[in-house]
């Protein structure tokens, strides 16, 4: 029996991503009502969260040849739904095991834009759960140099390099993370992500290795470790029942 393909699998697993974000709070709508009768607890606009991610600078200290510098906004509706915008540096420098050439890229801009759901959006805790699904985009150069073409005939090596290679990339990213407050809205919290290409753009004799943003075009796993600060914008009224 064949296997499905790589595509099909992560085609399956954003669709069940999306399905379990749409039905959960149509799932909570009535199971999750104040005493009082209301649906939420805090207000619409609950605050515009900044941060920074730690995890990938920290990680080029320890040999990590390719990372990002990253910021995100975040606006908080009634501590459920995140609009979110990450946006940052992405860079790389990196030479394959087999050492045949090197892959750079200068530090680079990259954008990321989507949303994420708290679960826990009523709970007066100390942190949360929750999940997201982000939509990333760049437009950069990279060259590659130090490739090594080994001529049998001669029995010398060739050096040479390709460089000013333009191109553009789009993926996705599902997410999972937990967020705790530390001092007032002082937070850090970390997640879980997938990386999933969806295009990037190869030119006549090369194709780009590392995207800014999104690191390794294969994909995979990722993670990040960031420090935020919500600023209270509190809307003056408290949501009204729903029924």
């Amino acid at each position: 029996m064949p296997y499905p393909n790589r595509r099909y699998i992560r085609t399956l697993l954003v669709a069940l991503f999306v399905c379990t974000a749409v039905a959960l709070p149509a799932a909570e709508k009535k199971s999750n009502r104040l005493e009082d009768g209301s649906l939420y607890r805090y207000p619409l606009l609950n605050g515009l969260i900044v941060g920074v991610d730690l995890y990938q600078p920290v990680s080029t200290l320890f040999g990590r040849e390719n990372a990002n510098l990253q910021l995100s906004l975040e606006v908080d509706f009634h501590n459920r739904f995140f609009p979110v915008w990450e946006t940052g540096l992405g860079w790389a420098n990196n030479t394959p095991e087999d050492g045949n050439f090197t892959y750079k890229v200068s530090p680079t801009f990259y954008n990321r834009l989507g949303v994420l759901y708290n679960f826990m959006y009523n709970s007066t805790a100390p942190g949360y759960i929750y999940i997201g699904l982000l939509y990333g985009f760049s437009v950069f150069t990279y060259d590659i140099t130090d490739i090594n073409i080994p001529s049998g005939y001669w029995q010398t090596d060739y050096r040479a390099s390709i460089t000013d290679q333009h191109s553009r990339a789009q993926w996705l990213e599902p997410l999972a993370g937990v967020r705790v407050n530390l001092y007032k809205g002082l937070k850090m919290g970390f997640t879980v992500r997938y990386k999933i290409l969806l295009t990037a753009k190869d030119n006549p004799t090369t194709r780009p290795w590392i995207i800014p943003g999104m690191g390794k075009r294969s994909g995979g796993f990722d993670f990040t470790y960031s420090i935020y600060y919500e600023i209270p914008i509190k809307s003056k009224k408290k949501s009204s029942p729903v029924e």
